[in-house]
Parts: structure tokens; C-alpha cells; sequence
């Protein structure tokens, strides 16, 4: 399993972590790897149904990194990225992007989550 970069868009010194694949939670890295369309059924009078699609943008896309037993100092990056920045880099084996972190919290087994909505392919 391949690791997640996360970095600020602007030079910071402590603004960049990179976070092993050994570490993360593969539940999350399975879920990151969804995909959808922007899709719209209704019902239509004589029972059929009309279809609205317009496609497929990765801004539609989140991540969720998980960062099993995270340390203080995971912890406290991760908070540091939604309090400070409204974009962020990340990269992964797929993929580099663009993203707003949304908000960071400790789980009670003492996994480290950021969720990422993601704005563009970088």
C-alpha cells in the first residue's frame, strides 16, 4: 500500500507530511477509491423515468486519510491543515490533487482522520 503526501500550496516549514502506507487505515484507502457521476433520475407521468447526467468530475471526489495509533505530532498537523489553510497538495500512488481539508479529529482507538474534499487534478 502506497503512502498520501499532504503539503500547504504556499512555502511553510512545517507545512508538509508525508504519511507511510504501513500507517494508514486500509478501510479509508479502500473507500478513497470511489467514483461518481453527476446523476439525476425523476419520474416521469407515464412511469418511465428521464435521466440527467452530467458526468464525472473529480471535484466530486473526497479522501480520508486515517492515521492508525497516530503520535501528537500527526495529530496536530493534521489540525494545523484545516485551521490554517483553506487549500492544500496531496499526492498519491493515483494521483496528485488539490483539496480543501474539511476537518481532523481523534477517534477513540486513537486514529488520526483528516477528511479532504477535493477541488481539482493538480
Amino acid at each position: 500500500m502506497e503512502g498520501i503526501g499532504l503539503a500547504a500550496t504556499v512555502f511553510d516549514i512545517s507545512g508538509a507530511l508525508y504519511v507511510r502506507g504501513s500507517e494508514l487505515d486500509p478501510k479509508a484507502v479502500q473507500k478513497n477509491d470511489r467514483r461518481e457521476r453527476r446523476v439525476s433520475r425523476t419520474a416521469t407521468l407515464d412511469g418511465g423515468i428521464a435521466v440527467y447526467d452530467t458526468g464525472y468530475a473529480v471535484a466530486d471526489r473526497s479522501l480520508v486519510v486515517r492515521v492508525k495509533d497516530a503520535n501528537a505530532t500527526v495529530a496536530a498537523f493534521l489540525a494545523y491543515l484545516v485551521e490554517t489553510y483553506s487549500e492544500i497538495s496531496i499526492t498519491t500512488s493515483e494521483a496528485a490533487f488539490h483539496g480543501t481539508p474539511q476537518q481532523s479529529y481523534i477517534e477513540d482507538d486513537g486514529t488520526a482522520v483528516l477528511e479532504i474534499l477535493i477541488t481539482e487534478s493538480a
